[in-house]
């Protein structure tokens, strides 16, 4: 399932958005929508605190401090961003690269701009999703399908006939063999251990006198010594 960040003080206009994407994602027959929804900063930041993975979202930057689409985006890197405005803000204070909204929605907000605005924000996500399967880590949640983009993920450790997906800041788990995992990795992602595969653009450091890999957060990943002759070749190209 997707899941949706709304922050907005109005209470109608966060029920009209929910309905103009649950239309669209019926009409369309795509996966259903979870709405998170706050209409605070403290209950956004309780809200990003809780959630570890975001696909889209809605920001009122009217009556909340622009710096919150801000703190998404930092936290949130590959999340569509709706922004939410009125003639009153200048577009130089939200056209910002720390930001990189995909929509706008501009008050006051005639139906017909709500249904084209949510139409194309919420189509580029799904038509971005179909075309580009091969990105994303796709597994089962009690939500419904997280979807992962491959380049967040820092390596893969199979334990416990779990198979643990390892981001900089969220971890997650699901039941699968690193064999099967293998054949459906892109070509950046290498096995190193018998029981790690990782992500070689996530390397800091290769020390080849201790046969570690250094990931990108910290963490040290073993070489065995089966891969440790294709791994230095690799970290020396």
């Amino acid at each position: 399932m997707v899941s949706m960040l709304i922050l907005d003080m109005d209470s109608a206009e966060r029920v009209k958005i929910c309905e103009a994407i649950s239309d669209f994602t019926i009409r369309k027959g795509k996966e259903s929508v979870s709405y998170l929804i706050c209409d605070s900063k403290n209950e956004f930041e309780e809200i990003l605190r809780a959630q570890e993975y975001l696909e889209l979202s809605a920001v009122d930057i009217v009556n909340n401090d622009i710096q919150c689409a801000v703190t998404l985006r930092s936290k949130y890197e590959s999340a569509k961003i709706l922004l939410i405005a009125d003639a009153s803000i200048s577009p130089m204070k939200y056209l910002r690269p720390d930001i990189l909204a995909s929509s706008l929605l501009l008050r006051p907000i005639k139906e017909r701009d709500m249904d084209r605005v949510i139409r194309d924000f919420v189509g580029a996500y799904y038509e971005e999703m179909d075309a580009d399967t091969e990105a994303y880590f796709n597994m089962e949640t009690r939500n419904g399908v997280l979807n992962i983009p491959y380049d967040r993920i820092l390596y893969f450790e199979a334990n416990s006939k779990k198979l643990y997906i390892r981001l900089a800041d969220e971890e997650y788990n699901c039941y699968m063999t690193l064999d099967e995992l293998t054949q459906m990795a892109p070509a950046f992602f290498e096995r190193c251990h018998r029981s790690f595969v990782f992500n070689t653009k996530k390397v800091r450091k290769y020390v080849a006198s201790e046969n570690v890999l250094i990931m990108e957060n910290g963490i040290e990943i073993p070489i065995s010594r089966t891969y440790q002759t294709k791994i230095r070749r690799m970290m020396r190209r």
